[in-house]
């Protein structure tokens, strides 16, 4: 596929860092961070890099719990994004 350097179609990218951050136990991992980021590209050949979330994942404490909510918001967001990425390569390439 050739894509052109001076186009005025800008793709957007995101990635997930999750990183161990403390002790694991019987392979049940504890203390877990998520991070969101978001790549555009809004000049040629310049990418921006943008946090858009950190999270907690819910840990063996019982009062995490309470971070469901939080998390299953961070990931539809997430869900959406991609769903978006994905309406917009799709037009992209029926054209």
């Amino acid at each position: 596929m050739y894509a052109d350097p001076l186009s005025t179609v800008n793709d957007e990218l995101f990635f997930i860092e999750v990183k161990r951050s403390g002790k694991y136990n019987n392979g049940h991992l504890e203390s877990y961070t998520a991070t969101t980021y978001k790549m555009d590209l809004k000049f040629n050949g310049q990418y921006r890099m943008m946090e858009l979330s950190r999270f907690h994942f819910v840990r063996e404490c019982i009062d995490d719990i309470l971070l469901v909510p939080a998390v299953m918001e961070k990931l539809f967001q997430i869900q959406t994004i991609i769903q978006k990425n994905l309406e917009e390569l799709y037009d992209s390439l029926a054209k």
